[in-house]
């Protein structure tokens, strides 16, 4: 993931502040989408829901635990948090 992450960061600052956020939040629902593929079926299965409320719930996960500590960190080749507290 490291060459990815390092083409994603070279990508995010050259554009604007809104354009690398955007493409932060997209990074987390991606990395998310890697490790959780599982989550829409299993809410499907388990809660006896359509597939459109565990796709809603995926990405309400995704965005709650991923995104927004990708997002921050997007304009800086570093990422992370190490950029907010500079």
């Amino acid at each position: 993931m490291g060459g990815a992450r390092a083409a994603f960061s070279s990508r995010s600052r050259r554009g604007t502040a809104q354009r690398a956020c955007g493409l932060g939040i997209w990074l987390g629902i991606v990395a998310s989408y890697a490790v959780g593929t599982w989550m829409p079926d299993a809410v499907v299965n388990y809660y006896q829901q359509s597939i459109a409320v565990g796709v809603l719930m995926f990405l309400a996960c995704a965005l709650w635990q991923a995104a927004w500590q990708y997002a921050p960190g997007s304009r800086c080749s570093c990422g992370g948090w190490v950029w907010a507290v500079r």
